[in-house]
């Protein structure tokens, strides 16, 4: 009986160390995977071309943004899933740091004003380019951007992954968003 306990375990250790490597492996494929497919939150740069040094208020952004020595521009369209998930983190809050560019896909202000209201964008910071003038100033026709502005100046612009990296690209003393603090659940059955 002893015997055929030990044998059973030697099994099941043996069992529990194949399915453990078939794990790494499975994980490092995967990560060979998104790499290969560049589906790692890396962003991408994007050549300013004649925009670059360009003043905000010259391509018809605010005045707000040529007064603040350093702030971003988000530009988001309305068709994009990735500019609805930055949508969906400034909802309701855009931090003051942040200015919001909607470029609506099909070029009609409904479209724009629904995308506005639908995550709460409205507001001071939030800019609705619907006949696309802004975008073509700037000769830019990739979403989600970030433009970056020293001084009121377009300094440079890259793409915008995911929400992970909208976070990072945030001032490090101004936080992008309070988060309330998730509750544990106190439901038991």
């Amino acid at each position: 009986m002893t015997i055929a306990l030990l044998i059973i375990s030697c099994l099941l250790a043996a069992g529990v160390l194949i399915l453990l490597g078939s794990q790494v492996e499975l994980y490092r494929q995967l990560t060979q995977i998104r790499a290969y497919l560049k589906l790692v939150d890396e962003p991408t740069p994007v050549d300013l071309g004649r925009a670059s040094g360009v003043q905000a208020g010259a391509v018809g952004l605010p005045a707000a943004v040529d007064d603040a020595t350093s702030a971003i521009v988000l530009v988001l369209s309305t068709k994009c899933a990735t500019c609805r998930a930055l949508a969906n983190t400034v909802r309701g809050a855009v931090p003051r740091w942040l200015w919001l560019l909607v470029e609506p896909a099909s070029g009609e202000a409904k479209e724009a004003r629904e995308f506005v209201e639908e995550f709460q964008l409205a507001g001071e910071q939030t800019l609705v380019d619907t006949d696309g003038d802004i975008a073509e100033r700037l000769g830019m026709d990739v979403t989600p951007l970030a433009l970056f502005f020293e001084d009121g100046r377009l300094s440079r612009a890259e793409t915008v992954p995911s929400t992970r990296h909208l976070y990072s690209i945030a001032p490090a003393d101004l936080p992008l968003r309070l988060m309330p603090a998730e509750e544990p659940s106190l439901n038991r059955s």
